[in-house]
């Protein structure tokens, strides 16, 4: 795609409270590492199968994880990148990046959580009251 030799960050801006020295640190370990590097929480919800309308089984929430931000892609992994990627959906996004390369998942902070409805939204203003206070 693009041998500019520098590294590829993608920060989701539905992930508005994730902190500069988290973002610092990703891109420090995906340059160190020279993998695509992934910001992520783990997952605290109940998350349950659906077969055929009906509720199946529940899946082990150990094996799963949330995709926050940033994506960082080292160097390499941008010059061997065939085409710009789609970044309209960043858990897509990822699955596609791990089929090119080796992605590490780094624990993001609870303020990274990504906002995808009006509760994440009240969940993000408290935290960011939180910020101020202290």
């Amino acid at each position: 795609m693009c041998d500019a030799g520098v590294a590829l960050v993608l920060h989701d801006v539905l992930c508005p409270l994730t902190p500069a020295s988290f973002l610092s640190r990703a891109v420090d370990t995906a340059v160190g590492s020279e993998r695509v590097v992934v910001g992520g929480r783990p997952v605290v919800d109940t998350i349950k199968t659906v077969v055929d309308g009906a509720l199946g089984q529940t899946l082990d929430r150990a094996l799963l994880y949330e995709v926050t931000s940033p994506v960082v892609l080292p160097a390499s992994a941008v010059a061997a990148l065939p085409d710009w990627p789609d970044t309209a959906d960043v858990a897509a996004l990822v699955n596609a990046l791990r089929d090119l390369f080796e992605v590490g998942l780094l624990d993001a902070p609870a303020g990274a959580r990504r906002v995808v409805d009006d509760s994440g939204l009240l969940v993000l203003e408290a935290r960011a009251s939180d910020l101020r206070q202290t």
